[in-house]
């Protein structure tokens, strides 16, 4: 069977064809691995002083300093079952960008396989074996990729609008709140919009207005999460510093 037809008729297997390159890439080296750089930080406020420090910490990202919380207390201090958690973030978001690129070219559904097998192995990132930090950022991209697949479904199925709505609105929230690195890709979403979009509109003004209509919802997302973080919130990097002096005995 030629491998277009593969990917246009079982495209159900992506996810494990996925899996399988995340696994033969990376899996391999997992058990040799450690923590490196800044694990032993998010290691050692967890494990010591248990939830407030931790959260106190990292109050501007909250949703990391919880992931922190619940991910130590059943994965304990044992590298392996980090790296296997991270490299499950890293094969999610594969997932979550598969999902996305077939709703959008969904007559192209061979040429996103590639795309997204590219996207599963790209040797530019070359800190996978930071497993404690980063899988913190896949988290929070796998959210902002969730966030744009059910903001299509909220599109292209309008009798459960609202529901894919609220839940894109949360997943949006949940990339916000866990790490503030993917805030720009919020722009991306009005290019997807516009796209999925294309089809159905020939005047570009109605196509503007129906691309704005749909954004506002996480426009608000992103609304909230500037106003927290910038005029509501309280840093505490004056706390620490003075803590970390007196704890080293600096006056």
């Amino acid at each position: 069977m030629e491998i277009k037809s593969i990917f246009e008729k079982n495209h159900r297997w992506v996810p494990i064809l996925l899996l399988f390159l995340c696994l033969g890439t990376y899996g391999v080296y997992l058990p040799r691995l450690g923590f490196y750089w800044d694990d032993w930080m998010h290691l050692y406020y967890v494990n010591k002083y248990d939830v407030a420090p931790d959260v106190l910490y990292y109050t501007y990202r909250p949703l990391f300093a919880w992931l922190d919380v619940i991910s130590i207390s059943f994965l304990g201090l044992k590298p392996l079952y980090w790296h296997l958690f991270a490299l499950g973030f890293y094969w999610l978001t594969a997932w979550s960008f598969w999902e996305v690129l077939k709703r959008i070219w969904p007559k192209q559904k061979e040429r996103m396989v590639w795309a997204v097998m590219l996207f599963s192995v790209y040797p530019v990132f070359f800190k996978q074996s930071v497993a404690v930090v980063f899988r913190g950022h896949f988290f929070s991209f796998a959210c902002f990729l969730l966030s744009v697949v059910f903001m299509i479904q909220a599109y292209r199925k309008r009798d459960v609008y609202w529901k894919y709505t609220i839940l894109g609105m949360v997943t949006t929230l949940g990339h916000l709140f866990t790490i503030e690195y993917f805030t720009g890709l919020e722009i991306v979403r009005l290019v997807i919009i516009w796209l999925i979009i294309s089809p159905q509109q020939d005047v570009w003004w109605d196509r503007l207005k129906i691309t704005l209509k749909n954004w506002l919802p996480y426009l608000l997302m992103i609304v909230i999460f500037i106003l927290w973080r910038f005029v509501f919130f309280q840093g505490q990097s004056d706390h620490l510093s003075i803590s970390i002096r007196l704890r080293l005995g600096f006056s």
